[in-house]
């Protein structure tokens, strides 16, 4: 594939609106009777999944700045900052709260899309200014369809969009908050167009911030942007009728060879809680290196892992999956969090990947600095035999990674492993979900006893007369 031809757009649809319509008509027509039992029970662990990380975020190198920047527009308004007592106006209650979300990047992820989609849409949902109205299944059913339509925006993207630079956590995930909010809000479908062609215009976010606070904040310009695009639409300002798929549309520009607008016929058929399924992160790190964690942690299991005895780690990945971890010789926590030889001196070291194993003290250890000379990072198309280019899955699920440690008497010990703990295929269960939201709650400083109400209400959320007990619940003290 020549340069020319990987940057070259996807050729426009003959008739677009027609599946910008079906898109619209999903958003508007999916009611909660229309959802599998098993897409609610997910959904209900992703939530929860959500909320934990937002917690988590609270203690995070974030929370300070966003909050000074708060602070430094008068943003006032009613709509709380989750774990706190201040109250801002939607958009901004919307960036800080899906920011915190994604800042220690502890939350979900879809592979397929491939992005993280659920801070966006409920961080979007929580600032609505209707939510206090709304039942606990129509907050869940908004949810599952903002969900629904961020992931298979980003499928229909296809992998070379993200491949580019881009981040689809931002560029995709803004159609599933605008698709949530105007659920909630009951819109039309000429609000819903509307809300749409304005959204189209705000998505946004760069790989090139991996590493950096810019990172999280994808999450929260995403949020804060759909949240407004629905708003405005309501109000009744206006967009096109075909800016998903139309020409010079979202997908057209974002695009690229492989780009496949007809994916947004198959909404909810099936749902994407179903099939391919979401990770639920059991590490604080991107998901491009949980498998490499989970292997050496099992080859701790199995041996003594001892910087003494180990001449060479290493770690063999398929095909660009080395893409979102630039970071060889990290210098902060967040750079950390995206350094496959970071997390392979971490598991020889000390084999603990928790909330505190990404600070920047943690990351710059003179241990760690050392441990990793000792890392070999390499990607193989072996690692990938269907997908040998790497054109296919994201880089935490495509193949297999394998890491191997050699001992200082010659030996080498390795694993392989495909799905890591957290995966569709190997799903925290929800003594692991009670266990990450209290274990989160308490490293942001979140009450206990409320963080345990809170689980109880979302694990019942469906039978909620109102959401306004679960949002005075997350509007903790200051």
């Amino acid at each position: 594939m020549t340069a020319d031809e990987v940057l070259a757009p996807p050729h426009p649809l003959d008739d677009p609106v027609d599946i910008d319509s079906s898109v619209v008509r999903f958003v508007i027509d999916t009611t909660f009777d229309d959802l599998p039992e098993h897409v609610v029970l997910v959904a209900k662990s992703a939530l929860i999944d959500t909320v934990a990380a937002v917690f988590a975020g609270l203690s995070s190198e974030l929370i300070d700045p966003l909050l000074g920047y708060l602070t430094s527009i008068d943003a006032t308004g009613n709509r709380p900052i989750i774990g706190t007592a201040i109250r801002t106006g939607p958009d901004k209650a919307a960036l800080v709260n899906a920011t915190l979300g994604h800042a220690l990047d502890l939350d979900d992820t879809v592979s397929a899309m491939p992005g993280h989609p659920s801070s966006v849409v409920l961080a979007a949902l929580f600032a609505c200014p209707e939510v206090e109205q709304a039942s606990g299944s129509d907050l869940l059913t908004a949810y599952v369809v903002g969900f629904e339509v961020a992931t298979k925006v980003g499928m229909a993207l296809g992998g070379l969009h993200y491949r580019r630079g881009w981040h689809t956590t931002g560029t995709a995930g803004i159609f599933g908050a605008t698709a949530a909010v105007g659920k909630l809000l009951r819109l039309g479908p000429d609000a819903m167009h509307s809300a749409f062609g304005i959204a189209s215009s705000m998505a946004a976010g760069l790989r090139a911030n991996f590493g950096t606070m810019a990172k999280p904040m994808h999450s929260g310009w995403a949020a804060s942007a759909g949240l407004t695009a629905a708003l405005l639409a309501a109000s009744g300002f206006t967009g096109s009728t075909s800016a998903l798929t139309g020409d010079g549309g979202f997908l057209n520009v974002y695009g690229d060879l492989d780009t496949q607008p007809e994916v947004l016929l198959g909404l909810g058929s099936p749902f994407t809680f179903e099939q391919p399924g979401v990770a639920l992160k059991r590490y604080p790190c991107c998901y491009a290196v949980h498998r490499a964690i989970h292997a050496i942690g099992q080859l701790r299991g199995d041996h003594v892992l001892d910087a003494a005895t180990v001449t060479r780690i290493s770690a063999v990945v398929p095909p660009h999956s080395l893409d979102p971890l630039p970071y060889a010789r990290p210098k902060t926590g967040l750079e950390g969090k995206f350094s496959m030889q970071y997390v392979l001196a971490v598991g020889l070291l000390d084999g603990d990947y928790g909330l505190r194993a990404f600070s920047d003290d943690a990351v710059t250890r003179q241990a760690i600095t050392e441990l990793i000379e000792l890392t070999d990072v390499r990607e193989d198309p072996a690692m990938s035999p269907d997908d040998p280019e790497g054109n296919g899955a994201s880089a935490g699920t495509r193949g297999a990674v394998e890491v191997r440690v050699q001992f200082t008497d010659g030996t080498i010990a390795s694993c392989r492993v495909v799905h890591p703990p957290g995966s569709p295929a190997s799903p925290l269960d929800r003594a692991d979900l009670r266990a990450k939201l209290l274990s989160c709650a308490d490293h942001g400083g979140f009450p206990t006893e409320r963080a345990e109400a809170v689980l109880h209400v979302l694990e019942h959320l469906d039978e909620q007369a109102s959401t306004a007990h679960l949002l005075s619940l997350l509007a903790g003290e200051a």
